[in-house]
């Protein structure tokens, strides 16, 4: 697989796994922590430098995590852990509702998610996923069970 092919994978894979119910902090969904913390926001997360913006506990949490989950990956598609030079995930709050509604996501406010990857050959990847997701309230979502 071409390099260009190995970037467009593994941003397909980030991704999903993002916008995922899977995600978790501390048991919770990820996006829902996010959205609590900072509503009507754009949270950029910079996975190699495990940093984000906002800088929260939580925001600088999942973009360690997900810098991990980036750093395992890279050996599996064939790519070195220097050849990239951008990894960011930006999730946007608050956006405009997808048309046509996606049918599955009934509840919650929307949000869009962009991966970024660029590779220092200047090829560069952007995959992109409409949502929609609640505000974590403990009181009302319960935690995954391992916690």
């Amino acid at each position: 697989m071409k390099r260009i092919g190995r970037l467009r994978h593994l941003a397909a894979g980030l991704l999903d796994s993002f916008v995922g119910r899977n995600n978790d902090v501390e048991g919770y969904w990820a996006p829902g922590m996010l959205y609590a913390q900072l509503p009507g926001c754009v949270v950029r997360l910079d996975l190699l430098r495990w940093d984000a913006e906002p800088a929260t506990d939580v925001t600088v949490t999942v973009a360690r995590n997900y810098g991990e989950q980036l750093r395992r990956a890279l050996p599996k598609i064939g790519l070195a852990a220097d050849e990239l030079i951008e990894a960011t995930i930006e999730v946007t709050f608050e956006t405009a509702p997808a048309v046509p509604a996606v049918r599955y996501f009934t509840t919650g406010e929307p949000f869009d998610c962009v991966i970024t990857l660029r590779n220092r050959y200047g090829q560069q990847v952007m995959r992109h996923a409409h949502g929609r997701c609640h505000r974590l309230e403990p009181n009302l979502f319960s935690r995954r069970g391992s916690w």
